[in-house]
């Protein structure tokens, strides 16, 4: 992934709607929100090729941190 390794302090929300997003870029997708405690929204709807174990990991990525996870927004549908 391109952003692997920077720092990425004003990200806030992610928007990949309708984007053909893979499994794999979900894993990618899962190490950022790892990194990126700024990020307070994602939208990944319209990516139907990504399985529902994918969208639990990037839930499961966005709840690592309790007090974020009150305000993180994952929306899949």
């Amino acid at each position: 992934m391109a952003l692997r390794g920077r720092r990425l302090p004003k990200l806030s929300h992610i928007d990949l709607s309708d984007n053909q997003l893979s499994n794999e870029g979900a894993k990618a997708l899962v190490a950022l929100v790892e990194t990126t405690p700024t990020i307070v929204s994602i939208s990944l709807e319209g990516n139907s090729s990504v399985n529902a174990a994918s969208r639990n990991a990037v839930r499961a990525a966005a709840e690592t941190n309790d007090a974020r996870s009150k305000m993180m927004q994952v929306r899949t549908k």
